[in-house]
């Protein structure tokens, strides 16, 4: 954690936001899937939106595939390319769905609205990973729990309609 007065006398000094940890990823890309969240601060100091692309991915790929829609928003906000590619080749949003499993449902359905709202792109991979999501969901119906099951099943069903998967 980097409290943003921290954030903003550490840049004035000269930190480079742009600078990667030991994974390779920036703080823009640590704060967008973070639970926390605090992008705002570091786009209004002037980190790259863009840092990742081709790579290890964007920072609205790190939000998308966590599932932090605040995050994904801010970034479209300003600037993010919605179909960026990491280096694996895939969108935000395709990068999200294969990610997504049992417990990310119910949080898959409105990434993939405010991507898809921002000009995402459907490609066939997304028809693909939202079948794989729900024979997964399906193979774990049963026993899943009680509480989250209506909401990830209607989540479920916002993608099969989203993707047109059966």
């Amino acid at each position: 954690e980097c409290p943003d007065e921290f954030t903003r006398w550490l840049v004035a000094n000269g930190a480079d936001l742009q600078a990667e940890d030991t994974y390779g990823e920036p703080a823009l890309t640590k704060r967008a899937w973070h639970w926390k969240g605090g992008v705002e601060i570091l786009l209004a100091l002037g980190a790259d939106v863009h840092h990742g692309e081709g790579e290890r991915g964007t920072a609205l790929h790190a939000a998308a595939d966590h599932f932090r829609v605040a995050a994904a928003r801010t970034l479209l906000n300003a600037g993010a390319r919605v179909d960026a590619l990491d280096k694996d080749g895939l969108t935000p949003l395709e990068r999200a769905l294969k990610r997504c499993d049992n417990a990310n449902i119910a949080d898959m359905a409105p990434m993939a609205d405010v991507l898809l709202n921002a000009g995402a792109k459907k490609t066939p991979r997304m028809t693909e990973e939202a079948r794989r999501i729900g024979k997964n969901f399906e193979f774990h119906r049963a026993g899943y729990n009680p509480e989250t099951r209506d909401e990830a099943d209607a989540g479920l069903k916002h993608l099969y309609e989203l993707f047109g998967a059966t």
